[in-house]
């Protein structure tokens, strides 16, 4: 019954909050209907604890038995929360990478990554609340929502990473040799997407953290003076284009893993006689590396043709190096932050030209 009456609340929730909506408002849909399955679980859960010392009391059941069927009842309830609550958190999580996907498609226009200054908004994610585990004893199960993900004395917390700004090429790691570039520095960007751990080095504190995770980026180099690169003999040349161009691009996609340490300023604060450790509320600086793999590489290349327009996407390795590593860091305040990198691997073989880039990055 306890069930039926569940369905039949979160369904009317869920028509009431449904119809035409945005994905920022399923997403609030579902975040209210977690809190809804939580808080109807836990009055149910109460319902049925409360009969079962009736039981006792009428002396129908010993205390013994009583002492099972609630484990039993606690251990069911926790199973419903845990199933129903993860079901949304999952579809919360797809949702947020959807939202992000549609605004990367819907700024990209044409085979081209956002210039800097039309980088689209990434959505902040809502956490879902955890779902309680069966109590070891007989008293009714305290089921409790984390309010804030930021203020938590848990040591690992994890986060969605995304960043973008403009990247260009430096000879000899001479960053004076970017005047020299053939490449345009605000046509040149990159994207990064993916997920990250913070895990505290210090059990008192969580003011040094270790990072790591898995992120994807997107690099494109845009060409100057109507050129386009040509592989040959094992060396990429850049070479002027028979063609009036009105694109040349070199983009280059790579799964990279970061690694290193980030300083977190945020501090702690006292609530109810107890401790908690405040994360991402403050100054914060990251400082680490990173290593990993190149995907693919392409070159997209536009020109009118008399009474036609051709456009080519062009894939090959381009001589470039398959093992992409580097150096990183930000400094930034709560969930915004400036960040840099800089490739120690060559970008093409047999050469000393390595990436650079500066950016904004938000974790969330």
């Amino acid at each position: 019954m306890k069930t039926k009456i569940l369905s039949i609340v979160l369904l009317i929730v869920t028509l009431s909050l449904f119809g035409q909506e945005s994905p920022q408002q399923k997403m609030e849909r579902l975040s209210k209907e977690i809190e809804t399955i939580v808080k109807l679980e836990k009055e149910a859960l109460k319902v049925e604890l409360q009969a079962v010392d009736q039981r006792v009391k009428s002396g129908e059941i010993t205390g013994e038995k009583a002492e099972a069927l609630k484990r039993s009842i606690s251990e069911a309830s926790a199973k419903r929360i845990a199933e129903q609550v993860n079901q949304r958190s999952n579809e919360i999580s797809e949702l947020t990478q959807e939202i992000i996907e549609n605004a990367l498609e819907e700024t990209l226009e044409d085979g081209e990554l956002p210039e800097i200054g039309e980088a689209p908004e990434a959505p902040e994610a809502p956490e879902a609340p955890e779902a309680p585990e069966a109590p070891e004893d007989t008293e009714i199960v305290n089921i409790n929502i984390p309010k804030h993900k930021e203020c938590t004395n848990k040591r690992t917390v994890d986060k969605v990473i995304f960043a973008f700004g403009i990247n260009n090429v430096i000879e000899n790691g001479d960053l004076s040799t970017l005047d020299d570039s053939p490449y345009s520095i605000m046509g040149s960007n990159f994207i990064e997407l993916g997920w990250e751990y913070k895990t505290a080095l210090g059990k008192d504190s969580r003011a040094v953290n270790l990072f790591y995770g898995l992120t994807f980026q997107w690099k494109e180099l845009k060409l100057f003076d109507n050129q386009y690169h040509v592989a040959i003999d094992g060396e990429t040349w850049v070479l002027t284009h028979p063609e009036n161009l009105k694109k040349s691009k070199l983009r280059t996609s790579q799964l990279v893993i970061p690694l290193g340490l980030e300083f977190d300023f945020s501090g702690k604060t006292e609530k109810d006689g107890k401790t908690y450790y405040k994360r991402g509320k403050g100054v914060k600086l990251g400082l680490g590396g990173y290593g990993g793999l190149r995907i693919n590489t392409k070159q997209i290349i536009k020109y009118d043709k008399p009474r036609d327009q051709k456009k080519e996407k062009i894939v090959d390795d381009y001589n470039m190096n398959n093992l992409t590593y580097g150096l990183m860091t930000y400094l930034g305040y709560k969930d915004t932050s400036l960040y840099v990198k800089y490739d120690l691997h060559p970008l093409f073989k047999n050469t000393e030209t390595t990436n650079v880039g500066i950016g904004v990055r938000f974790d969330f």
